[in-house]
């Protein structure tokens, strides 16, 4: 399996965070805010132990709009009123 296929693109951009490897068992996430809640909230909704690295907020705008880019559809709300 790709590392970037460890996460969708919605959590990429909701929560900011890139896939960096699997070490031994844990998603190793690249993003611009580490936080304990982050991390907890990732390993609930992964269902693995996360390891969260800290990196500059360039470096991961860049990553994001790369690897993880947003197409209209996904950008598009609709509402049913």
């Amino acid at each position: 399996t790709e590392v970037r296929n460890l996460i969708t693109t919605d959590q990429a951009w909701h929560y900011r965070v890139i896939p960096k490897e699997v070490k031994d068992g844990c998603y190793v996430l690249w993003c611009t805010e580490h936080n304990d809640a982050l991390r907890l909230e990732l390993e609930v909704l992964l269902g693995v132990d996360v390891v969260l690295e800290p990196v500059e907020s360039d470096f991961l705008d860049r990553a994001l709009a790369t690897h993880y880019r947003r197409t209209a559809q996904q950008t598009k709300r609709v509402d049913f009123s």
